[in-house]
């Protein structure tokens, strides 16, 4: 196997090529421990040997790293693994482990994801949202279930109150209407939420 390039990331890592493809990140103590140099040839023993032993801990650090901070969901793991060069057997095989340890699991992502943008979202597009990080559609509507949820109606006009003044709602309404609408609120709860903010105003005012 020849070593085709070793490009520098950062001040820390680089991005070991064998054969023109990338294989992975490596470190200065890596380079120095295999000896590696480009243009110079290295047996595929050695380099299995270092994908064995340091590979699968270094994806498993990477992605605990990324948990820390924040819940995500599988698809985020994988991609940050992935725009890693990790290979697909040693993502596939960190994510059964962050699964089996109870780190990684989609339904809470989704639970806490719809309770956080619930009062600035409309369902439509919570599930637009989550469809996108590759989360399926029976995770999602079982946490829609399951979780005990006010009405749509009520996120909706808190999220108005939120954002306008009722001089703003009268003299934009169609415009605020359409946004609303584009933002996936079906347009009876729109038309009725807009109405009792309107009537509450008007009957604060006398």
């Amino acid at each position: 196997m020849l070593v085709t390039e070793i490009r520098q990331i950062d001040t820390k890592k680089y991005c070991l090529y064998i054969n023109d493809a990338p294989f992975s990140i490596v470190y200065a103590s890596d380079i120095k421990r295999m000896q590696l140099e480009e243009g110079r040839e290295i047996s595929d023993e050695r380099l299995e040997a270092f994908r064995k032993e340091y590979l699968p801990r270094r994806a498993m650090n990477r992605a605990l790293s990324a948990l820390q901070y924040s819940e995500q969901c599988e698809a985020d793991i994988r991609k940050k693994l992935e725009n890693a060069w990790y290979a697909p057997d040693i993502i596939d095989d960190t994510v059964d482990k962050l699964k089996t340890y109870g780190y990684l699991d989609d339904g809470r992502y989704v639970c806490g994801f719809i309770r956080n943008n619930l009062m600035k979202k409309s369902r439509k597009q919570i599930r637009y949202q989550l469809l996108s990080k590759g989360i399926s559609l029976s995770v999602i509507e079982k946490a829609f279930e399951e979780l005990d949820l006010p009405d749509e109606y009520e996120g909706l006009k808190a999220s108005i109150l939120r954002r306008y003044q009722p001089e703003e709602l009268r003299e934009q309404r169609e415009k605020i209407f359409a946004c609303y609408i584009r933002k996936g609120y079906s347009y009876s709860a729109l038309r009725q939420c807009l109405n009792d903010v309107l009537f509450s105003a008007d009957s604060v005012l006398n």
